[in-house]
């Protein structure tokens, strides 16, 4: 019997949450609107990218507060699934660069569920602090 191979579509775990473009959001002219992140799961959420004065708009979501690193990549400066008021009390998503927002999440469990997989690496050590569905960059 041949050796069965798993690929893609299955995520592959990743050590630690990273931001990635669309190729369709090139396609279209709407890379710098549209981008992904993908969880340590290796799952991928799909993401746009809000202005902070229009939170107030968008109902239950998951809400990534985005920094960039001294090489200019992005990481997760603050992560939190609910509603845009609670996000927006929160400093740190006041003073990121850009704010990602993930609307495709159902439930708030299911927020929940994503903002554990953005906001860990695989060894658990979670550089990202989550308490109180919060994630902060150590």
């Amino acid at each position: 019997m041949p050796a069965v191979r798993l690929s893609w579509p299955f995520p592959t775990p990743r050590s630690a949450p990273v931001r990635e473009g669309l190729a369709v959001a090139q396609a279209l002219g709407l890379g710098g609107r549209l981008g992904a992140w993908r969880g340590v799961s290796g799952r991928r959420y799909i993401v746009s990218t809000i202005a902070l004065d229009r939170l107030p708009e968008l109902g239950a979501a998951v809400f990534i507060a985005v920094g960039r690193d001294g090489a200019g990549r992005p990481y997760i400066a603050a992560i939190a699934g609910g509603e845009a008021g609670d996000a927006m009390d929160d400093p740190k998503f006041r003073s990121a660069d850009v704010i990602d927002v993930h609307l495709l999440a159902d439930s708030q469990a299911e927020r929940e569920r994503i903002v554990a997989d953005l906001s860990e690496t695989n060894d658990r050590r979670g550089p990202f602090g989550v308490a109180q569905g919060v994630g902060e960059r150590n």
